[in-house]
């Protein structure tokens, strides 16, 4: 029988980092853990478009549509309103408990703030993506 040496629950979340980073001695792809494997989960989670998710087309945010949108504040809700669904139905590690969403008309683009709990944690983490209009 494997016994776990972790325990810590939260550290046992891994990814690989979407920087494509290189670890100096095994010359491999660094590896993310923890909060920050979530961090980058949930990013990755919005800016899934539909069909960009291998044998998962059903994965999508719908904020990317939303984008060429003219800016107000029922696109700044509706966007709150696909991300919870979103990490409701995606993400089980996490339970949002704030969402943010700011204008930043200058540069096409917002900056959406997700502050979240971890499963069976009080600590509260926060997530910052930008996401643009591109053409």
């Amino acid at each position: 029988m494997a016994i776990s040496k972790i325990k810590d629950p939260i550290l046992a979340f891994s990814d690989i980092d979407m920087d494509l980073d290189t670890n100096p001695l095994t010359k491999d792809i660094k590896n993310v853990t923890g909060v920050e494997a979530v961090k980058q989960s949930l990013k990755n989670l919005l800016r899934f478009k539909r069909y960009e998710k291998p044998f998962h087309p059903e994965i999508e945010s719908g904020i990317m549509d939303l984008l060429f949108e003219p800016a107000s504040s029922v696109i700044a809700l509706q966007m709150k309103r696909k991300i919870s669904e979103l990490i409701q139905a995606y993400e089980k590690r996490v339970r949002a408990t704030n969402i943010n969403i700011i204008d930043l008309m200058d540069q096409n683009a917002y900056r959406i703030d997700i502050e979240f709990q971890v499963e069976n944690r009080v600590e509260v983490f926060r997530a910052t993506v930008i996401v643009e209009r591109i053409r």
